[in-house]
């Protein structure tokens, strides 16, 4: 799935079947965006999956600790 954002507002998305080879080349689906559509719900599906598998900061160890960006 691709999606498109301009602005961080979603514009359109594509998707396609990925079975036993790569489809870059192969048919693809486009999806636009409408209200309550499915492209707002992959999106939203997409944004908390990269949250949920956000690392979590790294704490140096030494005599004060500190968070590295």
């Amino acid at each position: 799935m691709y999606l498109y954002l301009h602005g961080g507002v979603r514009v359109k998305g594509y998707s396609s079947f990925y079975l036993a080879d790569p489809s870059a080349f192969m048919p693809h689906l486009r999806w636009h965006e409408v209200p309550g559509g499915m492209l707002e719900h992959l999106h939203r599906y997409y944004e908390r999956k990269w949250e949920a598998n956000a690392e979590p900061p790294v704490v140096r160890l030494s005599s004060k600790p500190e968070l590295v960006p």
